[in-house]
This record gives structure tokens, C-alpha cells and sequence, in this order.
């Protein structure tokens, strides 16, 4: 196999509009992610062929890996020369798909809290916020379980961990270990 991407640029994507939730994930692991809906929505295109078309120049343009379940869609993308990910139906859980795409980008560790983690909500950079600024719009009970927080430079949400960073925890866990396999095979 060879891979889209060597270990040292940047690696980024755009998502079909059918994998909002693999968007989401790709953004938790530090990934800048493009959301073909949220693009859809912002451009109001609503003409599908029309929107291929404008999703695919976007990759190219932005030098950006198309992840889809589209078949036609991913037939269109690699004809015109966009690096493009074709999820096959049958791989339905998140630690499915995410092993499936970081191993086509030959990515052989997970850039979880990179220099650059991303907001899963609109692809914003997070930065680390003191508890000091932070503190009135954080639930009070998050304070006796959370000493890190994080703000998206873009939306303005704040982030830090609380009960859902078990389970984000426990598929990077997976995902991690599914990586740790692969490399010594």
C-alpha cells in the first residue's frame, strides 16, 4: 500500500456529508477536518451533482484527503486527482473506520493532543484557558473532576474532561492499540 501522506505534512480531510460523526472524531484527534454539510449549509448549494463537484475542488484546492461512502462521488474525486477514502458499509463502528483511514494515511501512532486540537464542532483550534477565565461558563460540578480547559478560537466552546472522556478515551485506546499491531507485523 502506499501511503497518501508522508509522516511529516499535515495531514487533512474533507467528509462526505453522510459521516458526521467521523468528522467529529477526526477533529478530536487533532485532524483539520472540512464537514461537507456545514458546507453545504454556508454555500445553500443544493444540487447534488453541483456540490460533488464543489466538495471535490475544495480537496484539491486545499491539498485536502475526501473521505466518503459514495462511490460515484469517490470515482469523480480520483479522476480529477484528489487522494480520496472509500468507506465501505460494512465497517460501522467508529474504531473500525478510524484504524481504516489513519492506516491509508500511513499514520502509525494517533496525533491526539497535538500541538493543534481542533474543536469537533467547527474544526477551530483549541487553546488552553485558565480556570480563572473559564470559570463562569463551566457547570460547577466540572470543577471538582477537571483542572485542564480548552476554548475553540472560533465558536468560542469550552472544552475539558469530563464523563464523555471515558468513552473517548477507551476507542483512542483501541485505536491506539490497533496502530501498535500493525507496526509490528
Amino acid at each position: 500500500m502506499v501511503p497518501f501522506m508522508s509522516p511529516t505534512k499535515e495531514i487533512k480531510f474533507i467528509v462526505d456529508e453522510m459521516l458526521g460523526n467521523l468528522a467529529r472524531w477526526l477533529r478530536i484527534l487533532g485532524f483539520d477536518t472540512v464537514y461537507a454539510q456545514e458546507i453545504r449549509k454556508k454555500e445553500n448549494i443544493r444540487e447534488n451533482k453541483r456540490f460533488d463537484t464543489y466538495i471535490i475542488r475544495i480537496a484539491l484546492l486545499e491539498d485536502r484527503i475526501l473521505v466518503t461512502r459514495d462511490t460515484e462521488l469517490y470515482t469523480r474525486a480520483r479522476y480529477y486527482g484528489v487522494k480520496a477514502i472509500l468507506l465501505y458499509s460494512n465497517i460501522s463502528d467508529i474504531v473500525s473506520t478510524l484504524y481504516t483511514i489513519l492506516s491509508k494515511v500511513n499514520v502509525k501512532q494517533l496525533p491526539i493532543y497535538s500541538s493543534s486540537p481542533r474543536c469537533p464542532v467547527c474544526n477551530g483550534l483549541l487553546k488552553q484557558i485558565t480556570e480563572a477565565k473559564i470559570r463562569l461558563l463551566v457547570p460547577e460540578n466540572s470543577w471538582q473532576y477537571s483542572t485542564e480547559f480548552y476554548v475553540c478560537n472560533s465558536c468560542g466552546k469550552v472544552y475539558w474532561k469530563g464523563s464523555h472522556w471515558r468513552r473517548i478515551s477507551s476507542v483512542l485506546a483501541k485505536i491506539s492499540q490497533l496502530l501498535k499491531q500493525a507496526n509490528t507485523h
